[in-house]
Order: structure tokens, then C-alpha cells, then sequence
């Protein structure tokens, strides 16, 4: 539950209820008498919350996010990382292809490297004549 403070203390002690504001991640009420209450909330904890009724706006949606939410519940840290990889994969195989791609260039040059590392060194003069003839 939120904590809850006066008008009178609120203005006095600003910076204290601020700080708890950010440090709790709970919403501090301030009242005044004789008119309405305001709140102090973190900025971030404020856009989650619109950003949480903007989603469930749409029943479809929130029926979506609601089923979600209840198979996530039910899956263990194992599962729900193998269901989110393959996501990722089905929805970006493009960034997949061009990531195996990298990755197999490096490999190729790591062994190109150690190959070179256990082999007789060669000229310059040699290598433009190997390229020379096969041009």
C-alpha cells in the first residue's frame, strides 16, 4: 500500500518523499484538507502503468497478454527461454542468417590464422606471383 503524507510535511520534506518515491517504487499520497489527494510516483513506474492500460484497452489484447501471462506461470526459467529463442528466430531470420554468417567468417579467419602461425613463411614476391598466375 502507498504511503501517505500531509500537505504541510509534503512541502516541508519534499526531497524525503521524493527519494522514497524512486527508492520504493510506491506512489506517496499527499492530503490536503478540504481538497483532493495527489500522488508522487516515479515517472517509470507511472508510464508502466499507462502503458499497462493502453494494452488492456483492446479485449482482444488483453485476453492475449492474460493468456500469456497465465502459460508463463506455468512454464519453468527452462522453457520460457526455449519458447522466446525460437520466437526471436521465427520472427527475425534475417538477423539470425546475417549473425551465423559473422560468426562463421570468424571461425574461417581464427583457422586461416592458426594455419598460418604453423606454416613456412613466404615472401612477398612469391605470394604476387601465385596471385599473378591465377589471374
Amino acid at each position: 500500500m502507498s504511503n501517505q503524507t500531509n500537505y504541510t510535511e509534503a512541502c516541508n520534506n519534499f526531497d524525503k518523499i521524493y527519494e522514497e518515491a524512486i527508492s520504493t517504487r510506491e506512489p506517496v499520497v499527499v492530503n490536503r484538507e478540504g481538497a483532493e489527494s495527489v500522488s508522487v510516483i516515479a515517472t517509470a513506474e507511472l508510464n508502466s502503468i499507462i502503458e499497462t492500460a493502453y494494452l488492456f484497452q483492446s479485449p482482444e489484447n488483453a485476453a492475449r497478454l492474460l493468456d500469456a501471462l497465465q502459460r508463463v506461470k506455468t512454464k519453468t526459467d527452462k522453457e520460457l527461454l526455449k519458447t522466446a529463442i525460437v520466437e526471436v528466430l521465427q520472427e527475425e531470420k534475417e538477423v539470425l542468417y546475417d549473425l551465423l554468417a559473422e560468426i562463421m567468417e570468424d571461425i574461417a579467419l581464427e583457422r586461416a590464422i592458426k594455419e598460418g602461425e604453423n606454416t613456412e613463411t613466404v615472401s612477398r614476391e612469391v605470394i604476387f606471383q601465385i596471385l599473378e598466375s591465377k589471374g
